[in-house]
């Protein structure tokens, strides 16, 4: 692509560490065609540099393998060197800012070979006071739940095969589980032979963790790993972080560029330790169930090939390898979430599940993107049954539901251009919903909003029965969700795989629309607001049943 000559003064400098969204529209359009094109390339660069380590759990459970853009920066930063070397003979800026002192040097180098003076400035230093002080509270974390259930809660032990799935705690009813739905009802789970197995992560208070624990103790459908571990495996668990050095190795080239450097530093300053040490928890915990000739049948993971994830698959793998094991996507399609498609080495080192279940036919061809060899199943979408008692009938009061989708960045533009929207249309009441993890005043402090946009307190599931245009965007399954309830879907693109999705499914232009910025923003849902809604409410079972599969008797079998 060419562009034309720009003064430096013009574009003098290019902020990398902001959203992509706020680059300049000359370099978001470079850099966000290399984020598109990359993608398989890249996972098959993962691949390569992976054979190494093959067999080295700590290597799959670390961030430059994982492929996920939420823990690991090395995608971002390919694609921004991708892009400054397309930029740098063109005098497009002469300042750049970076948050990854390696990436400065690699820049710096790539530079000095073309001759051009462009000052690349390191804006973050990161704090390694801090990281050992996570470290430290990691591992007192996890000492204390280990205490906590090794005094309070008794081991059980079973005689005949049972199935494990996984599950991250959220709070202390496992019978309100908001990922695995009705399978954890009481009547579903009578007679059958299945058990649940928590994982506790740093953020909800100890004391109430604490008091989950001792509920979900008396459910006799719940095991707790730590009673099947050793307190001095728990403490194994932080040698993790004394091993690193190990991966301090040259990489083989991605595209003639050397990112040996850059791997090493992500691993080196990573600043989660408690997900590392997770991690080898389930390891630890699934080999001594080996070592005590545990019996089991089946084990479900909640798959979005994280580093826990990938810790649990591949440790049944190896030591339970004939037995079923599975991995369940319950949720949609989020191509940013580029680790949720497994890829042809993952299955070659034995980090993902035999067999991964969908929700929908929809999805299937987009998770065998990078191995189309993988066994995908289609199975019940058990968190979006409540789709299948939305009537035809109900009258669509709400005229605009915004949704956002919990992630901030892309929630704060969402946010700000509704209330301009708000500001503009005053006669006009819209509806807002907030993301339960990122409520409104975290993503806009100390703002006031305008009278007329109006906050959500009740389920999203009776707002979108009574929406007519739902507005969202980002990663989240609302964006889809709303079209099993008839609603007009408006898709800010503040994030180019929000357009991915829709290349990937067959769905018809008529339901949705694709807005490139603010002002297509306001130009659209101003003029909906006007047009008086005179379609019928008519249920379009077909779509329905294509994302979010009905549950039945033959397809939850898959889980017992």
């Amino acid at each position: 692509m060419m562009l034309r000559n720009k003064t430096v003064k013009e574009s003098s400098c290019w902020d990398t560490t902001s959203y992509p969204f706020h680059y300049d529209n000359k370099i978001k359009l470079i850099f966000n065609r290399e984020i598109v094109r990359n993608r398989k390339a890249f996972t098959n660069w993962i691949g390569i540099i992976s054979k190494k380590h093959l067999n080295d759990i700590d290597w799959w459970i670390s961030t430059p393998a994982s492929r996920n853009p939420f823990t690991s920066s090395l995608y971002k930063n390919i694609c921004i060197t991708k892009t400054f070397k397309k930029l740098l003979k063109k005098n497009f800026f002469n300042n750049i800012l970076v948050d990854s002192k390696k990436l400065q040097d690699l820049l710096s180098e790539l530079a000095k070979k073309e001759k051009n003076k462009i000052n690349i400035n390191y804006k973050y230093a990161s704090n390694k006071k801090t990281k050992r002080i996570n470290i430290f509270k990691s591992l007192l974390f996890q000492i204390i739940i280990y205490l906590f259930i090794n005094v309070f809660v008794k081991k059980k032990s079973f005689n005949y095969p049972i199935t494990l799935i996984d599950f991250f705690y959220t709070n202390s009813d496992l019978s309100n589980n908001r990922h695995y739905g009705g399978l954890t009802n009481k009547n579903f789970l009578m007679g059958k032979k299945i058990f649940f197995v928590p994982t506790f992560v740093m953020g909800d208070g100890i004391f109430n963790i604490l008091r989950g624990i001792f509920k979900l103790s008396k459910n006799k459908n719940v095991i707790f790993k730590e009673n099947y571990i050793k307190i001095y495996e728990v403490f194994k668990s932080y040698l993790y972080f004394f091993k690193i050095n190990k991966f301090n190795v040259k990489y083989d080239d991605y595209e003639g560029v050397d990112y040996s450097s850059l791997i090493f530093e992500e691993i080196k300053e990573y600043q989660d330790p408690n997900t590392i040490i997770i991690s080898k928890i389930n390891y630890f915990f699934i080999r001594n169930l080996k070592k005590t000739n545990f019996k089991i049948n089946k084990v479900i993971n909640w798959f979005e090939n994280q580093q826990a994830d990938r810790s649990w698959n591949y440790s049944f793998r190896k030591n339970f390898p004939k037995i079923q094991i599975l991995g369940y996507q319950g949720f949609t399609i989020y191509p940013q979430y580029m680790c949720t498609h497994p890829s042809k080495n993952e299955e070659k080192a034995e980090v993902i599940p035999k067999k991964i279940i969908v929700i929908g036919k929809a999805f299937v061809k987009s998770r065998k993107e990078f191995f189309p060899k993988a066994k995908i199943l289609v199975g019940p979408a058990l968190s979006y049954q409540q789709i299948y008692k939305y009537s035809k009938n109900v009258k669509k009061k709400i005229k605009v539901l915004i949704v956002l989708s919990g992630i901030k960045h892309i929630d704060k533009i969402l946010l700000n251009w509704t209330i301009n929207l708000c500001n503009k249309n005053q006669a006009k009441e819209i509806m807002i919903k907030s993301h339960p993890i990122l409520p409104i005043n975290q993503i806009l402090e100390d703002i006031k909003l305008p009278k007329n946009l109006v906050k959500c307190e009740e389920s999203l599931e009776k707002l979108l029965t009574e929406s007519e245009i739902v507005v969202s965007c980002g990663p989240t399954s609302a964006t889809l969700e709303c079209l099993a309830y008839n609603c007009f879907l408006v898709v800010p693109v503040l994030d180019i795989y929000d357009k991915i999705t829709f290349n990937y499914l067959n769905i018809s232009k008529k339901k949705f629309k694709l807005v490139k910025n603010y002002n297509d923003f306001i130009s659209l849902i101003t003029k909906l607001i006007k047009v008086k809604n005179k379609k019928k409410n008519n249920e379009n079972f077909k779509l329905k049943t294509n994302l979010f599969n009905k549950s039945t008797n033959q397809n939850l079998k898959l889980f017992y």
